[in-house]
């Protein structure tokens, strides 16, 4: 993405090559960094070639129709990472990792708000 904003999702919906609906849905973009977080992980006292840090979360994401006077979920997906890295001296190297989408499915439910809070992370 080369800048945030806002913009319309245009939807046309046809039937037998007849359009029936033509809707719009109002999208807001946001840069990339807004949707992970970022670890720092120091080696004080240790040798640098013996750190190691693992790490993992799990997110929903919830796709929302903005209505006159409310919004209205539509669809929601969830999904979790993990991963483990460690540190040779000069670089940090993933040493392994994955995603794994738990759920993606139609909802009615609203989405519960709640605080991103940094994890308390532990060199091992």
């Amino acid at each position: 993405m080369r800048s945030a904003g806002t913009g319309k999702l245009g939807i046309i919906i046809k039937k037998d090559g007849t359009e029936i609906c033509r809707k719009s849905v109002r999208l807001v973009l946001r840069p990339i960094t807004q949707f992970y977080q970022v670890f720092q992980v120091a080696s004080a006292g240790q040798n640098s070639t013996d750190v190691s840090q693992k790490a993992n979360d799990t997110f929903n994401m919830t796709m929302m129709y903005k209505g006159v006077d409310h919004r209205v979920p539509l669809h929601i997906v969830g999904w979790s990472w993990q991963g483990a890295a460690s540190y040779d001296g000069i670089d940090w190297n993933l040493t392994s990792g994955s995603t794994n989408v738990i759920i993606n499915t139609p909802t009615e439910n609203y989405p519960q708000w709640g605080n991103i809070l940094k994890k308390d992370m532990t060199i091992q």
